[in-house]
């Protein structure tokens, strides 16, 4: 699906469908993407997600009359944080589309649909995630157990430094 949601994304933007097959294919042709579909993990699922999310932002940054694709977008990118708990940063894309559209008439305006952007995002991760309230405690320690395993225990000679040396390790391999 994050093919698709990809495919859809380019067409809608660029309206030319063979620049939207190239990019489809070319996320789902990268080593990233293919590694990470072979286990039993969430990631596929996060970014089936996360790209929904882009893509709905999209189509509401070029037809802004149809709020709709926003409020869509913030619940897609709240199934992506209920999928993945680092995946908040989903929701910035969706904020940027609806402050990159307001028409500046009125602060209290743009608060509100920001304000109605992150109750949707809240809400639909809450209703997909409910451990979050039903279980704090695990929840928490479990989410405190990831955080430790990444930035502390991580594998071996594979976990890269938190703070800068891991920027410039993502810089490196991205460059």
């Amino acid at each position: 699906l994050a093919m698709l949601w990809v495919f859809a994304l380019v067409w809608r933007w660029r309206n030319n469908w063979p620049e939207a097959v190239v990019a489809a294919l070319l996320m789902g042709a990268s080593w990233e993407f293919a590694y990470h579909a072979r286990y039993v993990a969430t990631d596929t699922v996060m970014s089936q997600f996360a790209m929904l999310a882009a893509a709905l932002a999209v189509f509401y940054y070029l037809r802004p009359q149809s709020r709709h694709w926003l409020w869509f977008a913030a619940g897609a990118a709240g199934l992506a944080l209920g999928s993945k708990y680092n995946m908040w940063p989903t929701l910035i894309p969706v904020l940027i589309a609806a402050w990159l559209r307001w028409d500046r008439r009125s602060w209290l305006a743009i608060l509100s649909v920001s304000f109605r952007i992150v109750f949707i995002f809240g809400l639909v991760y809450l209703i997909t995630t409910p451990g979050t309230l039903l279980m704090p405690e695990r929840f928490l320690a479990d989410v405190l157990y990831e955080l430790r395993h990444y930035s502390v225990d991580g594998h071996g000679k594979y976990t890269a430094t938190p703070g800068l040396p891991h920027l410039l390790q993502n810089l490196r391999y991205l460059a």
